[in-house]
């Protein structure tokens, strides 16, 4: 009987799935189940008989487990990592075609192994590893400004994805663009940018697929760069899909491995985490190739 560790972030999603729900999801479909919350000291420990990691919470959880993984702090050899996504956009999971249900269980048995590549970031006080993206401008904002008006009202998932692309529909709006010097592979594509997002994955903040057709196993990110002079083409996207009108995006969307950005601005984000540094920050950030490990419902993007 294979071993499965659970790491649960109780506080994730609408609050349908408990402890008790998840571990006999779990071992309903034949495997042990051990459980730590996220919340909790000491969730890191990986008891020796564990075969892989199932991760129940949002991206936040996923890339907190990932982060251990990498820096490799708490165990010496690699897990495969099961996500079951609770949370409230659920990049991840929508990248992979995970969902919260029996039917992501029972693939687990199929053993389909997806190697996915991670971003490392340095020129930051520490270097910072990201799943889903790495960016300035708009993104970082809409975090910080979300944080600001949170209140201790419940919200839906839905409700949340409402609410921030509103907030973000705001800021497509005023929002000065900021000059970058952007060096891809070795070629120049500096301006002045509203947006720039190094992409992983498929989608980045309130479920929008900036990089509708990346592979975040290919060795490579797609850089997506707004300029001033595509905000209303910007500000018509958002308003789109705020009205369930799911236009396509279609803005530029450079393929690099090696990535060099000195930006004017003070606020950064790696995935959901917003970051501060000193203006201007310069940094560069690289591939790690197929550094993690997904059991996913199957091996096709």
């Amino acid at each position: 009987m294979k071993v499965a560790k659970l790491l649960h972030n109780p506080n994730a999603g609408d609050g349908e799935y408990s402890k008790e729900t998840l571990v006999s999801l779990i071992e309903n479909h034949g495997y042990k189940c051990l459980y730590s919350s996220t919340k909790e000291k000491g969730w890191k420990e990986i008891e020796p008989e564990v075969d892989f990691l199932v991760v129940a919470g949002g991206d936040g959880t996923v890339r907190k487990v990932a982060t251990e993984l990498l820096d490799r702090k708490v165990i010496d050899r690699n897990y495969p990592i099961a996500v079951l996504p609770l949370g409230t956009a659920n990049n991840i999971g929508r990248t992979f075609g995970f969902e919260a249900d029996e039917a992501t269980v029972a693939s687990w048995s199929e053993e389909n192994i997806q190697k996915i590549d991670v971003g490392k970031v340095q020129g930051l006080p520490e270097d910072i590893f990201f799943i889903e993206g790495f960016g300035f401008g708009l993104f970082p904002n809409l975090m910080k400004e979300m944080k600001k008006r949170k209140d201790k009202e419940e919200h839906t998932s839905e409700e949340n994805i409402i609410n921030a692309l509103d907030v973000l529909l705001e800021l497509a709006k005023t929002y000065k663009a900021r000059p970058c010097k952007l060096e891809l592979d070795g070629v120049d594509h500096s301006g002045e940018f509203l947006l720039v997002e190094v992409m992983n994955i498929r989608s980045i903040g309130p479920n929008l697929d900036l990089n509708p057709m990346g592979d975040p196993s290919d060795g490579e990110f797609e850089v997506i760069i707004i300029p001033e002079n595509q905000r209303e083409k910007l500000v018509r996207y958002i308003e789109d899909k705020l009205a369930d009108d799911e236009t396509a995006f279609s803005f530029s969307a450079l393929k690099a491995s090696d990535i060099k950005i000195k930006w004017d601005g003070l606020h950064l984000h790696a995935d959901d985490e917003i970051l501060k540094a000193d203006a201007p920050v310069k940094v560069e950030v690289a591939v790690q190739k197929n550094v993690l490990e997904f059991l996913v419902p199957d091996n096709e993007f």
